[in-house]
């Protein structure tokens, strides 16, 4: 099964394209399988070097999960890596791909229990 991303969103700009002039911008990116409709969400946090040495300054300790550093925000350029990235990937089931993914995104169900 291959999946697709089918639409991006941040609440940070709108929309979700170009060179960004800040130092992190939340991108969701929907993607689901690549033979039917519907998608589910997936979020990361785009960062910059001086972001994450503020983070730093503040005395944090700042996980790299759900995390691309980049050197400046290009959005298209990360789009093009996410698209990238979930294009390449091929597992048996949906949920296979979804645990994939999720190494990139934090997915809407990530930690879901019934």
């Amino acid at each position: 099964m291959k999946a697709l991303v089918k639409h991006f969103h941040s609440p940070d700009v709108d929309p979700p394209t170009g060179i960004v002039d800040d130092d992190a911008v939340l991108i969701d990116f929907f993607a689901g399988p690549a033979d039917s409709p519907g998608a589910e969400s997936f979020s990361v946090l785009v960062c910059t070097p001086r972001w994450v040495t503020s983070e730093l300054v503040q005395g944090q300790v700042v996980d790299g999960r759900h995390r691309l550093f980049v050197e400046r925000i290009d959005l298209d350029a990360v789009q093009r890596h996410i698209r990238e990235y979930v294009a390449q990937l091929d597992e048996p089931t949906w949920i296979e791909l979804t645990d994939k993914i999720g190494r990139l995104g934090k997915w809407e169900f990530e930690d879901y229990r019934e």
